[in-house]
């Protein structure tokens, strides 16, 4: 919304609506000038002051209308898989370029894009078959170009020769000319004096030379050489024969000498072991000094009998000292670099610690650190921190304790001061320390309440008036026989018994009858009268109502003739 100072007489600060600006001369709201600028093929709506299309179509199914070029395009641009397809802009699918002309065995699928065999096999009989969807045929993968000896086997899928010579170890058989021949024929031997064999495949020589002992034949020059060619002096020649060095001029000796066949010179014969520093002159045949004295140090003499430099005193070193020969003193092998709680002590030739701490039985010193660490750490839980100091795990923090609860510093947590034993129907709970029910269900009945100690539906009241008794069951007082009452009567719970529905007041004579739920007559008629139920009322006995002796002898029927019993 904009909010324009106006210079009309009907007022100031006229708020238009979106894309609308206040017009001072005017004097009313007008579309913005800079929104009129519109893409084609849209045109700019007087009414709404933005740019529309000026005709929306229907486009048809997956398809969109936009907006901005006033055109139906899809909705999704899918992805075209196969070689074959282009998307369809029209119907936003997948369509196929081109259509094929299939054989006989081959039928097309607009799916694809392509002819499939009708019956395609997943497995051909033989293993080095495979099928062929364009002849739709199992037959071999590739057909190569065979040389002139060779013929094509459908059976293995290659090119064979008919009738395979049987080849040496050596030699390998040729499949272009079917032959046998050497995998490798060089152009000439690496010695001249051989000759490539084509039965074996190696250049050997034409014949074998018998040579005399030390001598041998080589078969790669096909000469008889000496096993070993050492180096001779310059007084010396190699012999060919002996295959051995040999003086080029033999002398005679003067006494107590001989010559040496070896440096080809005259040599003192006397055999002696000369002193350590000392050397044997074989001019003088004796040990003496080298001509030249060693300089010696201050700590160190010379020695006429060992013609060397000698310590006067030589002490016991350590196994960690080694003895130095030129300052006569014992001395360390290596210097390791102390720490800054250590000094290097040059008898031991170690770093000992400044000062040794007292440790607790938990810890031990550490020579190497001059500190107590812990002999053990265990493994703290997540509640627990390992303290380097009393080298156990403690509690990360410690929790408040209910009265029933005591504080565990093992696991950190607050655990019962005595574990319940609980019926089959309760668990106990290990945050209230108490034993509870297992399932707390709702009583199916009225007079029922449930107990948590038993964890069972209970009755409220248990006692009943006679004659009803208990029925655990429902929690109600039932009667124990239910009979069938007729029709004027109800069953009453009270009594057990069946009543009248409704009790009447009887007249004189009559009583009621809860059997029947009727009055009954109940009068006694002197003797001589007979009670007449109908009406309740005594009349007097005659002939012809008595019924049986008794009431004709009350009637006095007997002793009047005319009048008989019926």
């Amino acid at each position: 919304m904009q909010v324009t100072e106006s210079v009309c007489p009907y007022g100031a600060n006229v708020i238009c609506p979106a894309n609308r600006i206040y017009d001072n001369k005017l004097c009313k709201c007008v579309c913005d000038p800079q929104r009129r600028a519109c893409k084609r093929p849209q045109v700019f709506d007087e009414n709404t002051c933005t740019c529309s299309c000026p005709v929306t179509r229907r486009c048809f199914e997956n398809q969109v209308f936009n907006t901005e070029n006033c055109r139906c395009q899809c909705q999704h641009v899918l992805p075209c898989h196969l070689p074959n397809q282009f998307f369809n802009p029209v119907n936003c699918r997948c369509g196929c370029r081109e259509f094929q002309n299939c054989n006989d065995r081959q039928i097309y699928n607009p799916d694809t894009c392509q002819c499939e065999c009708k019956n395609v096999l997943d497995r051909c009989p033989n293993k080095l078959y495979t099928f062929s969807r364009s002849e739709c045929r199992c037959g071999c993968p590739f057909r190569p170009q065979c040389s002139g000896a060779q013929v094509f086997d459908e059976g293995t899928c290659q090119c064979i020769c008919p009738n395979a010579p049987k080849c040496g170890s050596a030699q390998v058989l040729d499949t272009n000319t079917c032959q046998c021949t050497c995998p490798y024929i060089p152009d000439r031997c690496f010695f001249d004096e051989q000759r490539f064999d084509l039965n074996t495949c190696q250049c050997r020589c034409p014949r074998t030379l018998t040579c005399n002992t030390p001598r041998y034949f080589d078969p790669n020059n096909c000469r008889c050489n000496c096993p070993h060619r050492p180096e001779c002096t310059d007084n010396q020649v190699f012999d060919e024969e002996s295959c051995s060095c040999v003086c080029r001029n033999v002398t005679q000796c003067r006494p107590l000498h001989s010559f040496n066949s070896q440096s080809c010179q005259c040599e003192c014969t006397a055999d002696v072991l000369c002193p350590k520093g000392q050397i044997f002159d074989r001019n003088q045949c004796r040990c003496v000094c080298p001509p030249h004295r060693p300089v010696c140090t201050r700590a160190q003499i010379y020695d006429i009998n060992k013609c060397s430099c000698v310590c006067p005193n030589k002490p016991t070193c350590s196994s960690a000292q080694t003895f130095n020969t030129q300052t006569c003193k014992c001395e360390c092998l290596h210097r390791p670099t102390c720490s800054r709680l250590q000094t290097f002590n040059a008898q031991t030739c170690q770093c000992e610690c400044t000062r040794r701490l007292t440790c607790s039985r938990l810890q031990t010193f550490n020579a190497q650190t001059c500190q107590c660490e812990c002999i053990r750490r265990p493994t703290c839980s997540s509640l627990q921190t390992f303290n380097a100091q009393t080298c156990q795990c403690e509690c990360t923090r410690r929790l408040t304790c209910s009265r029933l609860q005591t504080f565990n510093p093992q696991t950190c947590q607050c655990e019962c001061t005595r574990r319940l034993t609980c019926s089959r129907l309760q668990t106990f709970n290990a945050q209230t320390c108490q034993c509870e029910c297992i399932h707390a269900t709702q009583c199916p009945f009225r007079g029922q309440f449930f107990n948590p100690i038993t964890c069972q539906c209970e009755c409220t009241n248990t006692k009943c008036a006679s004659p009803r008794v208990f029925n655990p069951a429902e929690c109600s007082c039932d009667c124990p026989h239910r009979p069938t009452c007729g029709d004027n009567q109800v069953f009453d719970e009270d009594s057990c018994s069946c009543v009248c529905k409704k009790v009447l007041t009887c007249p004189n004579f009559y009583t009621f009858d809860n059997t029947t739920c009727q009055c009954r007559c109940d009068r006694v008629c002197p003797p001589g009268q007979q009670l007449l139920r109908d009406s309740c009322t005594c009349v007097a006995m005659t002939c012809s109502t008595a019924k049986d002796k008794d009431q004709c002898a009350a009637a006095k029927c007997d002793s009047d003739p005319n009048k008989k019993c019926l």
